[in-house]
């Protein structure tokens, strides 16, 4: 047996070179990030008053705001569907002032939003994605009938498949 290959000791690597990369690395995402979060806000790190009056305008976009509440609709899937039936009641988001046109005309809403979903096949219920595809065309047929600026959203309160 050699000498020098029993006694010669394995290399010892530095277990904290890892560690203090990591430590780096962490302390400068954190002030890139704060750094282009401050960039790129809208106050852009402003003064008090600048900040206050993004906020009093963003309360007042909030207040001028109105929901329309639409009854409550059961729709029938079709003869081969596994659900027979779709539960869904919405509201609509419009501008106050807007709110008396869009009672008066939720009628035809309604209609509309029924049409279309009995003409929706099951499968496009069911999908991961499906209630973001179907609330934006939902909302695309909203706006057509209502008009574009008297409909800023359509929110979903209930869908149910039974």
């Amino acid at each position: 047996m050699d000498k020098n290959n029993a006694t010669q000791k394995p290399k010892k690597t530095n277990k904290r070179i890892p560690l203090l990369l990591g430590l780096l690395l962490l302390i400068s995402g954190g002030t890139g990030s704060f750094m282009s979060m401050n960039y790129f806000s809208k106050s852009g790190g402003g003064s008090k008053e600048q900040v206050r009056e993004d906020i009093a305008i963003a309360a007042t976009e909030v207040q001028s705001v109105a929901f329309v509440p639409m009854h409550p609709m059961t729709v029938s899937l079709g003869p081969n569907a596994t659900a027979k039936h779709l539960r869904f009641t919405a509201q609509i988001e419009v501008p106050a002032e807007h709110k008396d046109y869009v009672e008066s005309m939720l009628p035809r809403v309604v209609d509309t939003l029924n049409g279309y979903l009995q003409a929706v096949d099951e499968s496009d219920i069911t999908g991961p994605a499906s209630l973001l595809r179907l609330r934006s065309q939902m909302l695309r047929r909203a706006k057509l009938i209502l008009g574009n600026e008297k409909v800023n959203d359509l929110l979903v309160m209930e869908f149910i498949l039974n």
